[in-house]
């Protein structure tokens, strides 16, 4: 199984309303999988689940599993859990205090390292991988708040990978950004599957169809149908997701 990441019967509450509704899914490493649905269906909370952040929402509480190829993410510390599975928001939000180098190396060194050279290089390698060293190396030790938004949403995948995980969950990441810059992530994306698991929640079908490699549409909570988007969005199976994707609802 490799870095495959799945949930197994995985249920979620925030109190004693129950948002997910026992969902199991696939997410197979060097792939992209697109979680789809309407706001409010459970997206997030869903991917808040495999890296263990819905937990620290006061009243929060789950039912299942997620395993990481043969390891149970429940049964290890959420610190680990959170750095083998790391997260990109909807909107950009680098450390506005620390400068671009301090922002990435924030995340090598939560990893132990103190080396100062092998913190840099850690540093280059986390933007070269978003494309993102070019255009900022002669301003390395400045503010973060010259750099546009797309740059920044770069910036914190850079962040994120320093951290070096095995899988990546994009949530609605280009959701405040504008088509260019969009593109820029859907290609960074494209390029990281290659090294990560990647899971990407997104409300944009045409962004699901051009980077999904499997695609899943959650409803209420439910999994109503998952598949590779040339057959999901052409021939679902369940009605229910031929409602969604013909804007009947959602």
């Amino acid at each position: 199984m490799g870095n495959t990441l799945r949930s197994e019967l995985l249920s979620a509450f925030y109190g004693k309303q129950q948002v997910l509704h026992r969902v199991t899914l696939s997410a197979p490493e060097h792939q992209v999988t697109t979680i789809i649905g309407p706001t409010g269906s459970g997206k997030t909370t869903f991917v808040r689940c495999l890296n263990r952040l819905h937990e620290t929402t006061p009243g929060a509480r789950l039912e299942g599993d997620v395993w990481l190829g043969d390891v149970n993410l429940y049964a290890l510390d959420p610190i680990i859990v959170r750095r083998k599975v790391g997260m990109v928001f909807q909107t950009p939000n680098p450390f506005p205090t620390l400068s671009i180098f301090e922002n990435v190396a924030s995340g090598v060194r939560l990893n132990g390292i103190r080396n100062k050279t092998v913190i840099s290089e850690q540093v280059e390698k986390s933007l070269r991988l978003c494309s993102l060293w070019e255009e900022v190396k002669t301003i390395l030790h400045q503010s973060v708040s010259p750099l546009t938004r797309g740059q920044q949403q770069r910036l914190c995948v850079a962040r994120a990978l320093a951290i070096e995980p095995v899988v990546l969950i994009f949530d609605e990441p280009t959701l405040t950004l504008d088509p260019l810059s969009a593109l820029r992530i859907e290609e960074l994306i494209e390029d990281l599957k290659r090294r990560y698991t990647i899971i990407l929640v997104t409300n944009n079908l045409q962004q699901a169809a051009r980077v999904a490699d499997l695609t899943a549409l959650l409803l209420n909570g439910e999994l109503v149908e998952q598949g590779p988007p040339a057959e999901l969005f052409t021939r679902p199976s369940d009605k229910r997701t031929e409602d969604y994707l013909t804007g009947r609802f959602g």
